[in-house]
């Protein structure tokens, strides 16, 4: 009675084996393809160019299954026009695909004009520009993956670390994003967007949702950034207006980093000590959320003349004031020890409380 029990627990070890994605990739062999999963380890053979032959060749509802280990690149990997595509690490801090020898191309991964697309597993560190950026698709979702420059608070850092733009019904959960010199988690021009249980920490903006329209942002913990969670809606844009965000349930902890955006962006004119911005955008709610130690603000609700009183000579269709936010069942709490700041926005918070308490929610 034995036997047919160690016969079918082989059956288990070898099927994880083959499933896990090994396939004695590390020893240099590869890629390993079947039944339309491609197979790569950190050291197969020439792995840059046989990942985007595999990306450029695969058939719809493929599989990229990236085993454990560190994955040295050059260059930006694309992928365009596909459905059903899956590409999976062994784990958020398992499997790092490493750009900091990058010589052509600015983003790590670039997606475009895909449906039905599941990235799972897996981190981007050290890009010249952005880390993950899917354009124009529908139905994304970011499970478990990351975007990481190692060398901290640097305007020299890209811009966007896991940024969705112009798609449709996006789910980004379990994620990271860590020293990017815009925003670590981006949603930009989107409609249907779910962010939850995902950490930001030691970007200029740790979650930024710009332009957007239908988005929970949830369960999150954006932590040591210049600003915790910005809602913008921006004139001179495609998609001209966001509304409906709901943000919640969050921790919003310590947000007094300094800014190190590149002179120029948007986001470098948010000061140290933001909790959450609100920014010429409508239909927003904030509740339920922990927003501690923001030490200039908690929520800030600002309509876009305060930083360019021209703009509607610039983008004449454009409302740059807020409407109907709601700011309810929050927990506040923050020492005094404010960042100096010439920001404007910083002289718009500050303004008139010299020796006293901000408020934790400033209009």
């Amino acid at each position: 009675m034995r036997t047919p029990y160690y016969f079918s627990g082989t059956i288990l070890l070898v099927l994880a084996f083959v499933f896990s994605g090994c396939h004695n990739n590390d020893l240099g062999y590869g890629p390993i393809i079947e039944n339309n999963i491609y197979f790569f380890g950190p050291n197969t053979e020439n792995i840059e160019a046989k990942l985007q032959e595999a990306l450029i060749n695969m058939n719809n509802n493929g599989i990229i299954d990236l085993a454990s280990g560190k994955y040295e690149f050059k260059t930006t990997l694309s992928l365009d026009g596909k459905d059903g595509i899956t590409i999976r690490g062994a784990g958020l801090n398992k499997t790092i695909l490493s750009f900091a020898n990058q010589q052509a191309g600015a983003e790590g991964l670039k997606i475009t004009n895909c449906t039905n697309l599941l990235l799972k597993g897996f981190t981007v560190e050290n890009t010249k520009g952005d880390g993950i950026k899917t354009k124009d698709c529908t139905g994304v979702t970011y499970y478990q993956v990351g975007a990481v420059w190692t060398n901290g608070a640097n305007e020299k850092n890209g811009a966007y670390g896991l940024y969705p733009v112009n798609c449709q019904h996006v789910l980004m959960d379990g994620c990271y994003a860590y020293g990017a010199s815009d925003a670590g988690i981006y949603v930009g021009q989107s409609n249907t967007v779910i962010v939850r249980n995902c950490k930001a920490e030691q970007n200029v903006a740790g979650i930024e949702i710009e332009n957007t329209s239908n988005s929970d942002v949830y369960n999150n913990t954006s932590i040591n950034n210049t600003g915790g969670i910005l809602v913008f809606d921006l004139p001179n844009l495609l998609i001209a207006r966001g509304a409906k965000t709901r943000v919640f349930n969050n921790q919003i902890i310590d947000n007094n980093q300094d800014n190190f955006a590149p002179a120029g962006n948007i986001v470098g004119e948010v000061p140290p000590g933001t909790g959450v911005l609100i920014l010429a955008t409508d239909t927003v709610e904030v509740f339920n959320n922990t927003i501690k130690n923001n030490n200039r603000v908690g929520v800030g609700i600002i309509n876009y003349l305060t930083i360019d009183a021209n703009v509607l000579s610039k983008d004449a269709d454009y409302d740059p004031y807020p409407e109907h936010i709601a700011v309810y069942n929050n927990n506040f709490s923050k020492t005094n020890a404010i960042t100096p700041s010439t920001k404007p926005f910083a002289l718009l918070f500050t303004i008139g409380f010299a020796g006293k308490p901000m408020p934790d929610v400033l209009i």
